[in-house]
């Protein structure tokens, strides 16, 4: 699946990428600079520029350096033209932990602003202006100053998933349901980001009011992903698993995958094995693409040239969120699963929500039976 990132390097051990639409940012800001000031200006803007996002990096890992204090690894930093975003690999199961992962962030921009403050000049709102095209190191360092104290502001807006309103969430969270603390959350985060995007939008500020559209979408997303792993929580991949393996094996043709497909009643991609264990994934929309590419029938096309080596497997007892933790790089639709190193069935990613909907109604269902039963003979 295509990120749309590029890796660059590590810091701290955590991967740091970079999206391609950020090729934007230089773009324009040599431009600008080299506009107003020629060659000289197109360099200190650029300059500026690499300090900003060293500042985004810094924040980022305020965060995920005090998330690997509780246990929760970083998967990337991705940085995009609208800023960067720490990617962990689950999320706080504690209010207090959540608090404290977040708010290190805008700390991390305010002591970068104090340690700042010694060698800057003092700045007012009317020479504020003469510093949007650096043109020295003492322009960079005025503009990293403001910069820095725009940026801790800014991210405590109660807009989620910003910071700030992260914090809200993580506060509601200490008296009620981190599902239901979410929905306030986002809700009025949503609310907030829609009314400013269109505030922006009446003013013809593209950029801001893009950036909070963005975030909307971004806050309706998180809610939609703590919902899922409030309903996946605490049950296991075995009660999801079909045990029905279809036996196609790498040497069998296209034509005799199509026939497989065909006898579903719910078509997914298909597992390929072989001596009793999965060796690769025949997705659906591979299989018609080569079916539509080939030159040749696909009688005569062997399904080892069409499916996926590259694949991650469960293990039964393993947790079913653990879905939820995937790189999105590599998740996949179809999971081979195995009780320790025997193949006992596959699980579809796709039907998984609806079946565990169901589940946790009937656990709720069952419930007040219990504990009824259980007030009668007290």
């Amino acid at each position: 699946m295509l990120d749309w990132s590029i890796s660059l390097f590590r810091v701290f051990g955590i991967r740091l990428e970079l999206h391609l639409s950020f090729a934007i940012l230089p773009a324009y800001f040599g431009y600008q600079g080299l506009k107003h000031a020629g060659t000289t200006g197109a360099l200190w803007s650029l300059a500026f520029l690499c300090v900003v996002f060293a500042c985004v990096v810094l924040h980022e890992l305020g965060h995920s350096l005090t998330a690997r204090q509780f246990g929760i690894r970083t998967q990337r930093i991705l940085l995009m033209p609208i800023g960067g975003m720490a990617q962990f690999e689950s999320l706080p199961d504690k209010p207090r932990t959540e608090l404290l992962i977040t708010i290190a962030g805008p700390l991390v921009n305010f002591a970068l602003a104090l340690l700042l403050l010694p060698f800057c000049e003092p700045v007012t709102l009317a020479n504020v202006e003469g510093l949007a095209l650096p043109m020295s190191l003492s322009d960079i360092l005025n503009l990293a100053l403001i910069f820095n104290l725009s940026m801790g502001l800014f991210n405590l807006l109660p807009v989620f998933p910003m910071d700030g309103g992260r914090i809200l969430r993580s506060t509601l969270s200490f008296f009620m349901r981190p599902l239901k603390a979410t929905y306030i959350a986002s809700k009025l985060g949503g609310f907030l980001a829609g009314f400013l995007a269109i505030l922006f939008l009446l003013n013809f500020q593209l950029l801001p009011a893009a950036l909070f559209l963005f975030i909307f979408y971004a806050g309706e997303t998180e809610y939609k992903v703590t919902r899922q792993f409030e309903l996946f929580r605490e049950l296991p991949v075995a009660r999801f698993v079909d045990g029905n393996i279809e036996q196609l094996s790498p040497d069998q043709s296209l034509a005799d995958a199509a026939r497989v497909l065909g006898a579903m009643p719910y078509p997914r991609d298909l597992i390929i094995t072989d001596s009793g264990h999965a060796v690769g994934i025949l997705e659906i929309a591979k299989l018609e693409k080569t079916a539509e590419r080939a030159k040749r029938p696909l009688t005569d096309t062997p399904i080892a040239a069409a499916m996926n080596r590259a694949f991650l497997t469960l293990q039964s007892a393993d947790p079913l969120d653990t879905l939820l933790t995937l790189p999105k790089s590599k998740r996949q639709q179809t999971f081979p699963v195995y009780e320790y190193a025997r193949l006992v069935g596959i699980l579809d990613a796709r039907s998984i929500e609806p079946r565990a909907y169901w589940e946790r109604q009937a656990a709720k269902n069952r419930a007040p039976e219990i504990s009824t039963e259980s007030c009668d003979t007290t």
